[in-house]
């Protein structure tokens, strides 16, 4: 017998979401003979023979993407999607419609979840600097945590910077062609570089958008010593981007958290709030997030290979692309 997590239910963008309440999952028994449907998600059994399981179901593999990253077992938490800038290659766009006004979770029960994982954090969106309590929220996570901010710093954040009172590391991106000022950009670079207990990495974004304003930008940072470096496009990545969807078998190790602490297996599902996991902040079943070092895999049989997002493509991953062997079980 082959056991697997079939979700029932999955959010739209019109479903209401409410803290801390939404719809999950149901543990089911799926017998050897019983077919899955391959255009419905599917939560298999980390250690579902997948040999015997594509027998039974009548499936082969037709090709495979591999990222064989190492997982770093940090948590990948997105307080908030919402961004100050609109880049036409932002990754988080290429889902189409997304779900991004969610109610605000306090930093007291992030903070709480994150110290009982016990785990290094990183913490994205969206523009972090657009939830109300960033900086709280850093400061209540156990200072033997690693706290790690990916931000494009264009907000005016001098006060809120010079607040952090513990090690926080930020992964900076300037997204040239936004009209983003340059000068309060350079004035956050220079508040971290000040502080004693702040750091950060810093590039700019290389991609066909923004190629009449990147050489100018570079420039003009080179000039006043802050030299970037050069982040590429991650768009191109086959599983994204098409206009139609194939199933795939996707095996990830990554622990993303969506605004209402819902766990997905992918940026793309967080992104429309689709087929949700356990909830990080309540450590509700079905898959309750691991403390151990070895995060638990996912394992799924998805229909959507081909709207992946292109971040998606990064960390710890293996997608199987899925046939049919027969067109009709006796």
């Amino acid at each position: 017998m082959f056991r697997c997590l079939v979700h029932l239910a999955v959010l739209s963008p019109s479903a209401g979401l409410s803290y801390p309440s939404f719809p999950g999952a149901e543990l089911l028994g799926v017998s050897m003979g019983k077919r899955l449907d391959p255009h419905q998600y599917s939560l298999l059994a980390p250690k579902t023979n997948l040999d015997a399981f594509l027998t039974d179901q009548e499936l082969s593999i037709s090709s495979s993407f591999s990222n064989p990253a190492t997982f770093d077992g940090h948590l990948r938490i997105y307080p908030v999607l919402r961004c100050n800038l609109a880049c036409a290659y932002c990754v988080n766009e290429e889902m189409g419609p997304t779900v991004k006004d969610y109610p605000r979770v306090e930093p007291e029960a992030w903070a709480q979840a994150i110290n009982r994982a016990g785990r290094h954090v990183v913490l994205t969106g969206g523009e972090p600097f657009l939830y109300k309590g960033l900086e709280a929220l850093c400061n209540m996570i156990d200072p033997q945590l690693k706290v790690r901010v990916y931000t494009n710093l264009c907000l005016d954040l001098a006060k809120r910077l010079s607040s952090l009172t513990r090690p926080v590391h930020f992964y900076v991106s300037w997204h040239p062609g936004q009209n983003a000022d340059r000068e309060r950009f350079l004035a956050n670079i220079g508040a971290i570089e000040a502080s004693l207990h702040l750091s950060h990495t810093t590039h700019a974004i290389e991609a066909l958008e923004s190629t009449d304003f990147l050489a100018e930008d570079l420039a003009w940072f080179a000039d006043r010593n802050l030299i970037l470096d050069l982040d590429p496009d991650q768009r191109g990545f086959a599983g994204s981007g098409q206009a139609t969807a194939r199933p795939a078998l996707c095996r990830r190790k990554i622990i993303l958290i969506g605004p209402d602490g819902a766990r997905y297996q992918c940026v793309s599902k967080l992104m429309r709030a689709k087929d949700p996991l356990s909830n990080f902040l309540t450590g509700s079943a079905p898959t309750p997030i691991p403390t151990h070092t070895d995060a638990e895999e996912l394992l799924s049989l998805c229909p959507e290979f081909g709207r992946c997002a292109p971040c998606d493509q990064l960390g710890q991953t293996r997608m199987d692309l899925l046939t049919s062997s027969s067109t009709e079980r006796p």
